[in-house]
């Protein structure tokens, strides 16, 4: 798999600007698998989405394409945004499920105590 960091630029959606964190997936450095993240705000505060992937998540699905990954993860924060006014001060986690072909909701996942804590002071 080639994981092609492209640049990807900040966007509004319903009032929110939405800012990725990364150009792409990043490799965890501690296990197998990858992650994104972004930073989303308006007016009232902001809010951190991370999305992972465990590493044999996209082995399964190995016609989707990085590009169409961000896609789903931007699809993902939408659909968040959609369903109620965020949360300010909360991380918002995702992870990959290939069965679906979707990112689904999950709280305090281990993955993301450790790395957000060092990355973000949580």
């Amino acid at each position: 798999m080639n994981f092609l960091k492209s640049l990807r630029t900040q966007s509004t959606y319903k009032g929110y600007q939405i800012l990725p964190d990364t150009h792409g997936f990043d490799r965890f450095q501690d296990r197998l698998g990858h992650i994104t993240k972004y930073i989303v705000w308006n007016d009232e505060g902001v809010t951190i989405f991370a999305l992972a992937i465990a590493g044999l998540e996209w082995f399964k699905i190995p016609h989707v394409k990085e590009s169409e990954m961000i896609d789903k993860a931007e699809k993902a924060i939408k659909n968040t945004i959609d369903q109620s006014p965020l949360e300010f001060h909360k991380d918002y986690t995702f992870e990959f499920d290939a069965g679906p072909e979707e990112f689904i909701a999950v709280n305090n996942p281990d993955w993301w105590k450790e790395f957000g804590r060092q990355k973000y002071g949580r």
